[in-house]
């Protein structure tokens, strides 16, 4: 029995219930500051130190929990990726281009959560192989309801596959992601690999529209010393072959989180978007030359509004349930670093053990709710070749099957 499982068993359920609290309230931290309670930059930095050169992925190294926003990167991409009131009547628009602009609207506001969340939210924890998170939204703007469904499917390198539907809205959002996160002296570049795919419902395969999706890079500066923020940085694109719409959006970084960019259908180009990454955004019109505004993300705060079940009732490789005893020191009052950081490499150590055992048995581990497409490669960085994949229930009709929903989600 690891170390980590010894601990685990000592936490009994009604302990759990007892601290579901931190989950409900989470007070949020947006700066690194010293505060005695285990956490000084000095001893950061000689931690990063010790590990880190200049380019090397992080996701090679143990990053101190101090640096983590204290969520697994599951639960973090069902924020980024939520769906809002810009798609969820957006397959009743008529015309392919309100379609395209109203897609175009619901990422850029969501990725523009990134710059409001602040730096202690820029990297949550590297789930463990097999981990899963699942999640539903309740819409009351038209009383639909969205599932969401992650599971880790592999460790070294860390790849996540991702799926959303909603029956009702008639859309899916599947995705296979490889994040790497490279330092760069005074900070972090968080950089998402991979394919992000929206889907709108149609019973004839040729008459679904989809809307291949980037993520713009996220750049955390600040750790160790100067001003503390979050930016967006490099290319953001959204293309729909189906339809011939494209948008190329150029994010800023060190210049007050300007974003730039153009919509073209075919090779003309329609419209072109100037603004800040967390205000307002205007479009102008290529034909008649108009601006008028197209978005605005002021004050746009991070907020997961998905029901979780709660982490007593959580299966042992649940997200909260894999990560709650760093959690738990990163969030209640007083904060505890050092516990935090014992029981990230506790979880660690239990995960090394594990897959030595599985290396000596000559076990292969296989996900249990995606498979690899067998045909789709994904180009990531360090020449990685990875698979896209597809969830094992994935039904793109008007009408989805969802009898594999479980009962308490």
């Amino acid at each position: 029995i690891t170390t980590s499982q010894q601990k685990k068993m000592k936490i009994t359920k009604e302990k759990l219930e007892e601290e579901q609290k931190i989950y409900d309230e989470q007070p949020r931290r947006t700066k690194l500051e010293e505060d005695g309670n285990g956490f000084s930059k000095t001893g950061m930095l000689k931690d990063l130190v010790s590990q880190l050169t200049t380019g090397v992925d992080m996701w090679r190294v143990s990053l101190p929990a101090t640096l983590l926003t204290p969520i697994s990167f599951l639960e973090y991409i069902s924020v980024v990726i939520q769906p809002t009131k810009q798609i969820l009547s957006a397959h009743k628009q008529l015309e392919a281009e309100s379609r395209f602009l109203s897609v175009t609207r619901w990422w850029m506001e969501n990725v523009s959560v990134a710059v409001a969340d602040g730096i202690c939210h820029s990297k949550p924890f590297n789930p463990i192989l097999g981990e899963k998170f699942m999640a539903k939204y309740l819409h009351s703007e038209n009383e639909s309801e969205s599932y969401y469904i992650a599971e880790q499917v592999s460790h070294h390198p860390p790849v996540t596959a991702v799926y959303m539907v909603n029956p009702k809205s008639e859309f899916t959002l599947r995705a296979t992601m490889f994040p790497t996160t490279t330092f760069f002296g005074t900070g972090v570049s968080m950089i998402m690999a991979g394919s992000i795919e929206l889907v709108f419902h149609a019973n004839d395969e040729k008459e679904r529209e989809v809307y291949k999706i980037s993520i713009p890079q996220i750049n955390a500066y600040g750790l160790l010393w100067g001003s503390q923020r979050i930016e967006l940085n490099e290319k953001m694109t959204i293309t729909c072959e189906k339809t011939g719409f494209r948008a190329e959006l150029s994010y800023k970084s060190k210049q007050n989180n300007k974003v730039k960019g153009k919509i073209y259908k075919g090779k003309s180009k329609l419209y072109s978007l100037k603004g800040v990454s967390n205000g307002k955004i205007n479009l102008k019109s290529t034909s008649t030359n108009a601006s008028m505004p197209f978005l605005d993300c002021s004050g746009r705060a991070p907020n997961n509004d998905a029901i979780i079940r709660k982490v007593a009732d959580q299966d042992e490789n649940e997200s909260r349930r894999v990560w709650h005893a760093v959690a738990r020191e990163l969030l209640m009052s007083p904060r505890n670093y050092k516990e935090a950081n014992q029981a990230k490499k506790d979880i660690e150590e239990d995960q090394r053990q594990l897959r030595k055992e599985r290396e000596d048995n000559k076990e292969e581990w296989s996900p249990a709710f995606f498979k690899a497409d067998g045909k789709t490669m994904l180009k990531a960085k360090k020449k990685h070749d990875i698979p896209f994949y597809q969830f094992v229930h994935e039904d793109l009709t008007k009408t989805p099957k969802m009898d594999w929903l479980e009962n308490d989600l």
